[in-house]
């Protein structure tokens, strides 16, 4: 399991047991993924410019 998909796990986690309210989750997996894909973005990004 990649970082990414373990931190949304966690959240779902989270929200199944009721510990975040389903508001509480929305906001936080949308911004959780928006990081991922910020992050995946980056990493591409540097791996083209040292040509991995």
């Amino acid at each position: 399991m990649t970082n990414g998909k373990c931190v949304i796990y966690w959240l779902e986690l989270l929200k199944e047991t009721e510990y975040l309210s389903k508001e509480q989750f929305d906001e936080l997996n949308d911004s959780a993924i928006e990081i991922i894909k910020l992050i995946a973005s980056n990493i591409k990004t540097v791996k083209s410019n040292i040509n991995i």
